[in-house]
């Protein structure tokens, strides 16, 4: 039975951490959504939570709960700011949505130390430098 169950292939969507500066002249990292594809998205849903080890200790944040109604084609969406603190620890992003009626979801994962400048690329949605979580 397991086997009859189509588990669609999640293309042509990613998460990008980018670095900015806001308002008050100080760096922040957002998280986006990319949606590569040329249809939008409906109903994303993104569950957020990190884990791992800082000095010695276990350390487990809350899970946080994004909702996105609509993504549109070819765009980018910041749904999080992230704190360098959790930059220690591992990052984990799922992701569901809804494209031509199925649902699809995948597990996007910046592994600890991973968000450091010397992983960054171009990301052209966003025209700037950042890490995309493929």
């Amino acid at each position: 039975m397991k086997k009859d169950i189509e588990i669609p292939e999640v293309k042509d969507v990613s998460l990008a951490i980018v670095p900015s500066t806001n308002q008050y002249g100080e760096r922040e990292w957002g998280v986006y959504l990319l949606n590569m594809k040329t249809e939008g998205l409906s109903d994303v849903l993104i569950n957020v939570s990190a884990d791992g080890e800082v000095d010695g200790l276990p350390k487990q944040t809350a899970t946080l709960r994004f909702h996105l109604p609509e993504v549109g084609a070819q765009s980018a969406n910041k749904f999080e700011i992230i704190l360098p603190e959790a930059f220690l620890l591992r990052n984990k992003y799922w992701v569901s949505f809804y494209d031509d009626g199925k649902i699809f979801d995948k597990k996007f994962i910046a592994e600890a130390n991973s968000i450091h400048e010397d992983h960054f690329e171009f990301i052209p949605l966003l025209t700037a430098l950042g890490i995309v979580l493929q």
